[in-house]
């Protein structure tokens, strides 16, 4: 009897491996880290507004962040940013306006029937920016994509470093 109930509860478990996972990690959000020009320390900035080409929402921050989660647009292979912050200079806070564009691939993947379709974002890259780093002679290595799949793993804490 003992066997035969073992028996019953392998097999109905079993059942469940034939299944596909439908743990999917696709976003549609960029991971931007924001460092310090002169090292690669942590950097908090007070920006006053964040505009995302595409859509109507502006993002407004009450507090100094020291990175953001921003949604790409999903009906184009492009989005830009722009953020205005204050940024200290000579002693003042001056008011900038910076922008960056970026690219990426659109994937539409049936994963399976039971799971459904999903949209995966990769080969993200950047196609323009604003943003200049002085101590660089190649303004376009900043922003620098550090992995260019989205993705809300956590094994992928960054897609884009911008140096402020």
């Amino acid at each position: 009897m003992r066997f035969l109930l073992v028996g019953t509860m392998i097999l109905l478990l079993s059942a469940c491996l034939s299944e596909p996972d439908c743990i999917i990690t696709a976003t549609n959000e960029v991971k931007i880290s924001l460092k310090k020009i002169t090292s690669d320390s942590v950097n908090f900035v007070k920006f006053t507004s964040i505009v995302i080409s595409g859509s109507d929402i502006g993002l407004i921050f009450k507090d100094s962040v020291s990175n953001l989660q921003l949604p790409v647009n999903p009906r184009s292979n492009q989005t830009t940013f722009t953020f205005q912050y204050k940024k200290k200079a000579g002693g003042v806070f001056l008011l900038r306006t910076d922008s960056v564009t970026v690219g990426y691939t659109i994937q539409h993947i049936i994963v399976s029937p039971t799971c459904g379709q999903y949209t995966f974002f990769s080969n993200l890259k950047v196609l323009s920016t604003s943003f200049i780093n002085p101590t660089q002679s190649n303004p376009i290595a900043n922003p620098k994509v550090v992995n260019n799949q989205l993705s809300t793993s956590v094994s992928v804490p960054t897609n884009l470093q911008i140096k402020l």
